[in-house]
């Protein structure tokens, strides 16, 4: 597989990041395009960088990979098809997407975001990344009011553990494996908050803090997979990390989330968020890459819409484009 990477060399320069050094290394791994060069401009909109994408790298690569956060390479920031509190959603959707309809992406896209806060953080990943994840571990959390809705979800990884609920679980007695194992593949369908990094559970009466970014102590070789509202929004949050920061700063090699607020419901038959990560997780255990994998549960959701119900609704649009890949876009996972 051909792998291509997008960077914006003065943008990681201005985080303090050392561009020569992960340009270098990210050169041992497959292709890399300076963002300046493919657009011409060094103060880039992600329009004019979707079309120098478009033009200079895909012909010649099977998926990209954009390196930086969103200061580095913008998230689109699209019209929020639904009504709720979101003013637009972030997506990547759009740099994989050939047409002017980004719904479905139609090659793989991911992001290794960079750090501010921690300009090496960026270069030890790409350094350290691998392009295989053997999930030896699979565990799952959920809120307690979506066991049902979950656990249909959770029976794709086909767990040795069951699926942990919260409450009872919450801060302080949340199962190790979900903070300190390596190797695994974690499963959480829990709240997010958009100002702090921090999940909660959800009991009857009860919203008990369940995982903040201070809690997680290792994740090495992980694959993540997050059904929270704002699970994987990488904006600046005080002194905290977002919670996928954190992961990725432990060792984890792929989180998959969504950058707003996300859908689900409380029992099966699998729509929205569940159906999308039940999809993704489909794929990723048959052996796609990660970035594949995603794509691919996204035109399958699509199609299964469209057959239901004959039109994608609000709830559905916004799945699509909500939901984002972090790591290399080639990595895959491997059972054991």
């Amino acid at each position: 597989m051909v792998n291509s990477f997008v960077l914006s060399w003065e943008k990681l320069k201005n985080q303090g990041i050392d561009a020569l050094c992960v340009t270098k290394s990210l050169y041992e791994r497959g292709q890399v395009f300076i963002a300046e060069e493919i657009t011409g401009k060094t103060d880039f909109s992600p329009e004019e960088l979707r079309a120098g994408i478009l033009k200079n790298v895909i012909t010649r690569s099977e998926n990209v990979t954009l390196v930086g956060d969103d200061e580095c390479i913008p998230f689109f920031k699209l019209e929020n098809p639904a009504s709720d509190a979101d003013v637009c959603v972030l997506s990547d959707n759009p740099y994989g997407c050939l047409e002017e309809e980004f719904l479905v992406p139609d090659f793989p896209v991911s992001r290794i975001p960079s750090d501010r806060r921690n300009p090496d953080f960026l270069l030890y990943f790409i350094r350290n990344a691998a392009d295989k994840v053997s999930a030896v571990k699979r565990r799952g959390v959920s809120a307690e009011v979506w066991e049902k809705a979950s656990s249909e979800v959770y029976a794709v990884l086909s767990p040795e553990a069951p699926l942990i609920l919260s409450p009872p679980a919450k801060r302080g007695n949340l199962d190790e494996d979900m903070l300190s194992a390596d190797k695994s593949l974690l499963y959480f369908n829990v709240h997010g908050d958009k100002k702090r990094a921090l999940w909660f559970g959800q009991g009857t009466h009860e919203y008990p803090p369940l995982l903040s970014s201070s809690d997680i102590i290792s994740a090495d070789k992980n694959c993540v997979v997050s059904e929270a509202c704002y699970g994987a929004l990488l904006d600046k949050r005080g002194k905290d990390d977002s919670i996928p920061i954190a992961f990725l700063k432990k060792g984890a090699q792929i989180f998959v989330g969504s950058t707003t607020i996300s859908y689900g419901p409380y029992s099966p038959p699998s729509q929205e968020a569940d159906l999308i990560v039940k999809y993704f997780l489909q794929y990723a255990l048959r052996g796609f890459p990660a970035a594949q994998a995603l794509k691919n549960a996204k035109v399958d959701y699509s199609r299964k819409m469209i057959r239901q119900q004959g039109f994608l609704d609000e709830d559905d649009k916004k799945t699509l484009l909500q939901f984002v890949v972090y790591g290399l876009a080639g990595t895959f996972l491997t059972l054991k």
